[in-house]
């Protein structure tokens, strides 16, 4: 390039330069925030969808690592448990763990998680319990009482999952169908999930 046309293209070069630094300074980041007209969802439930969606086997091994300890949901720090409890049971890849991270910030299945909840509450056991099974037209609200029922000669109760149930691997096709109504890391989700999964005679549903 001539030295003439090269100088003359060095004024416009710097000004490209100015404009991009004046838009690095005036760059804001943005945050959007978003209100709904429930109430705060549960962080686990959320996070537990979005592993049922990458695959079933995912949403069950999470759901197993919760039958040792309990999860305050008032913990604020939550999220980040969240992600340790997925880092440390080696359930994703990095990439999928940004992506998971991502979900929970974004709530993206809060709005799942409490039309879940509003099914729930329409039939909750008359003593208030926040963990129940619910076998065709039996409520079980124990751990004793569901040992007993699972002993029982127990007959098909016409009931059948539905497309958005998690249904356990260990189910066998035609068999009772049990629904297990609790949050992973309550005290009293673990007894009846290890039941339940321990079982080959009902399709545990969650």
């Amino acid at each position: 390039m001539a030295p003439q046309r090269a100088w003359a293209l060095a004024p416009a070069a710097c000004a490209l330069l100015v404009v991009a630094t004046m838009a690095q300074q005036d760059a804001k980041s943005v945050v959007v925030s978003l209100r709904a007209k429930w109430k705060s969802t549960s962080l686990t439930l959320e996070a537990a969808e979005f592993l049922a969606d990458e695959r079933p086997d995912l949403f069950w091994k999470f759901i197993d690592s919760f039958t040792t300890d309990v999860v305050s949901v008032d913990d604020p720090n939550c999220k980040q448990a969240l992600l340790n409890r997925v880092e440390q049971a080696d359930l994703l890849s990095r990439q999928m763990t940004k992506m998971f991270d991502i979900s929970l910030s974004m709530r993206k299945y809060s709005p799942k998680v409490e039309f879940l909840r509003t099914l729930a509450e329409r039939a909750p056991p008359a003593d208030g319990s926040c963990c129940w099974v619910q076998m065709g037209e039996e409520t079980v609200v124990t751990a004793e009482q569901l040992k007993r029922a699972l002993s029982a000669n127990i007959v098909s109760n016409g009931t059948s999952p539905e497309l958005f149930d998690h249904v356990h691997p260990a189910a066998m096709p035609g068999t009772p169908v049990a629904v297990l109504y609790g949050a992973p890391g309550v005290p009293c989700f673990a007894p009846f999930h290890q039941m339940l999964a321990a079982q080959s005679t009902v399709t545990y549903v969650l």
